[in-house]
């Protein structure tokens, strides 16, 4: 009987860390995407190649649509931004030196912690139309969310223009991957919730014996 209780523990540690993961933004394991957000700022590029990086960003805004917009508490992608995204991903395809970011918003309707998750999944609906146009997942180099925090327009209305994802050349090439993406916060996080998660089921088991 223990067993099942330990298999039981086990699955539930697991949804606890799957849930922590998407409520710090960390991409999810079957999206194959470069480096995190905090790589790219520990590694950013200079000299020459900061120069072609900013040539390459100032290259694709005036290119192509850098934001979509998406119907209110919606993460799909309508006629309108797949075709922006297409042109994203011809841009891309056209320049192999460009890795690209990815950045949800929403507007302010709802609870800031709905809204980052909201945001997360945005950006990531725009990462795998990328990925399904021929994009190598490597160079889109960070998906991210900042929920409700940066509206375009400031209004606690419903606005589509906040609810969008921002694309942006961000790193050369490939990007790098991280060498770990479990930081001492998130390790401790986890930890805790095995703790409490233990917690729960060490008295059930003490009694059994």
């Amino acid at each position: 009987m223990f067993s099942i209780r330990r298999a039981c523990l086990a699955a539930l540690a697991a949804l606890a860390v799957q849930g922590c993961a998407r409520e710090m933004g960390v991409r999810p394991d079957n999206l194959e995407i470069g480096a995190s957000a905090r790589a790219m700022r520990e590694s950013r590029p200079g000299g020459a190649d900061a120069a072609l990086l900013a040539s390459l960003s100032r290259d694709f805004a005036q290119s192509v649509p850098t934001g979509v917009t998406f119907a209110f508490a919606d993460a799909s992608l309508d006629a309108a931004a797949q075709t922006a995204l297409a042109q994203q991903a011809a841009w891309l395809l056209d320049n192999p030196k460009g890795a690209i970011r990815l950045t949800g918003h929403t507007d302010a309707v709802g609870g800031e912690r709905a809204n980052l998750a909201l945001g997360q999944r945005r950006a990531e609906a725009v990462a795998r139309f990328l990925i399904a146009q021929g994009v190598p997942g490597v160079r889109i180099a960070a998906v991210a969310s900042r929920g409700e925090a940066e509206p375009v327009v400031p209004t606690p209305a419903r606005e589509r223009a906040n609810r969008r994802v921002v694309s942006e050349i961000a790193w050369l090439g490939v990007a790098p991957r991280p060498v770990s993406e479990m930081d001492g916060a998130r390790a401790q996080l986890v930890y805790n919730n095995y703790q409490t998660l233990r917690n729960i089921v060490r008295p059930t088991r003490e009694a059994s014996e």
